[in-house]
């Protein structure tokens, strides 16, 4: 399990992963984040493998009660150090790239505290950190995906808008051997006027 340095976790949450695992053909999971004491994203209904909803819906951050089986952790090699930030996006999509859904747990898991100031580890405000380590995302884990339309969808969209934000559009060449889908091309389109508009 991983557990961020300023949060909690629930007892009965770690009580009901010993109760549930050992039994389970499930691999890796997670559970809900409260914040400010309310649960801070709504993910399903239920307690169960998330299999048949939208692909950015299994990505998940450490933080959320997240746990792995020691012996999947090790065959994928790990977390990428070489991802500074981002580490947990990548985690996820090799995950799933391996045919892995995660398990939600429907419960509180994690209590997160965010002391204002103080800077973390693997959070990072610094826009060309952000965009090598999204790339880096993308490049290593498209092939997984490439038949996969919302998952492709998500992983290139995601490097476009921190271009964007970063305002060189040159760094599109980044995107250049990706195959966009259609109603993606037209959001980012759209995305690149509004960048093109605002730097006259």
């Amino acid at each position: 399990m991983f557990l961020d340095d300023d949060d909690t976790s629930y007892p009965h949450y770690i009580a009901n992963l010993i109760e549930i695992l050992p039994h389970s053909k499930f691999k890796w999971g997670f559970g809900d984040i409260v914040v400010g004491g309310k649960i801070a994203k709504y993910r399903f209904r239920k307690s169960e493998e998330l299999r048949n909803i939208k692909f950015r819906r299994k990505m998940v951050g450490l933080g959320a009660g997240f746990w792995i089986k020691r012996t999947t952790f090790q065959s994928l090699g790990g977390l990428d150090e070489a991802q500074t930030i981002d580490e947990d996006t990548d985690l996820c999509c090799r995950l799933i790239g391996k045919g892995l859904n995660p398990w939600y747990l429907k419960t509180p898991a994690v209590n997160v505290s965010r002391r204002d100031g103080v800077e973390r580890l693997t959070q990072s405000n610094d826009i060309e950190q952000k965009l090598e380590c999204y790339t880096r995302t993308l490049v290593n884990n498209f092939k997984y995906f490439h038949h996969d339309p919302d998952a492709c969808a998500y992983l290139i969209d995601r490097v476009h808008r921190v271009i964007c934000k970063n305002g060189d559009l040159g760094e599109l060449t980044r995107l250049s051997k990706y195959r966009i889908p259609a109603h993606v091309q037209l959001i980012h389109h759209l995305r690149e006027m509004l960048v093109k508009f605002q730097s006259r």
